[in-house]
């Protein structure tokens, strides 16, 4: 699925106030819980953005890498030094949600560079489960 803000839609990447891309093409769907966190660690990344960055555009990419599930959120906007700047309750929250299901995040920053966050979630199984949610958009 690729889905950018211009388009309509009812996700939150259609309500944010700049221009957002999904590109999350050839993977399937996984439990919930991995997808709740996944959700919510991009929701928490744009509420950021948002509120930091001050960027015009944010992009989110998710793949399969094997069995490990990645994403990344990738803004325009001013940046940071990760080893110079405390860590927020938002990038806080986004790594407990990854530390609880085993994964990791990674921040990629520096000062009038933007920002991307790569999240990793490890030996995450696909699901052929018909009851799993259908697929929300981001």
């Amino acid at each position: 699925m690729v889905y950018a803000r211009k388009s309509t839609g009812s996700g939150q990447a259609a309500k944010a106030p700049l221009d957002v891309s999904v590109d999350a093409r050839d993977i399937g769907r996984f439990h919930q819980n991995v997808e709740a966190a996944v959700y919510f660690c991009c929701l928490e990344a744009l509420q950021n953005i948002v509120k930091y960055a001050g960027a015009d555009h944010a992009h989110i990419t998710m793949e399969l890498d094997g069995t490990d599930l990645r994403f990344a959120i990738r803004d325009d906007g001013a940046g940071f030094d990760p080893d110079a700047v405390e860590r927020g309750a938002g990038l806080q929250n986004i790594a407990d949600r990854l530390d609880a299901l085993d994964g990791t995040l990674h921040i990629e920053s520096r000062p009038g560079h933007g920002t991307t966050l790569h999240g990793r979630l490890p030996g995450i199984p696909q699901t052929a489960d018909p009851r799993a949610r259908a697929a929300q958009p981001i």
